[in-house]
């Protein structure tokens, strides 16, 4: 029951992206989490609330980190700095809810990476080769909050 309350956080928070940041995940992805969500779940989440301040499920945010390392960090010294921050969490914080939580999600995008090779080797382009990447604030924002939430706990 968690994961799905997790996975019914991780769909408000994608909601309130615009479109071009929510496009960099894959739509299987996302429909992923909004097809298996708790729709009895609801919870609110305001932009303009540090996401630390939110009182998201420990899951949620393990999830939101994972899609930041794998969709929307860009920078591959960033995406490096990210990985052992995350690295040390994981050893000091992560419970095993947390860790399913995330190896589920990691289960699915390796499934999507895998359709859109076998799409590549066959010519066919999905969805989300054909999006366009746009930077926004909002985005800014809601990633530097979990990146500094992420980045205090040493």
């Amino acid at each position: 029951m968690y994961i799905k309350r997790a996975y019914a956080e991780v769909d408000e928070f994608l909601s309130l992206l615009d479109i071009d940041t929510q496009n960099e995940i894959p739509i299987e992805l996302r429909e992923f989490f909004s097809k298996n969500k708790d729709e009895s779940y609801k919870k609110e989440i305001d932009i303009n609330i540090p996401i630390r301040e939110q009182n998201l499920m420990k899951e949620t945010l393990a999830i939101i980190a994972f899609l930041n390392l794998k969709y929307w960090c860009k920078d591959p010294n960033e995406k490096m700095k990210l990985k052992k921050i995350y690295e040390q969490n994981e050893k000091k914080y992560t419970t095993n809810n947390e860790k399913s939580a995330t190896l589920e999600v990691e289960k699915i995008v390796e499934n999507i990476e895998k359709k859109e090779n076998l799409n590549k080797k066959s010519g066919k382009k999905t969805e989300t080769q054909e999006l366009v990447k746009v930077e926004n604030s909002l985005i800014k924002r809601l990633l530097s909050m979990i990146r500094r939430m992420f980045g205090k706990k040493k």
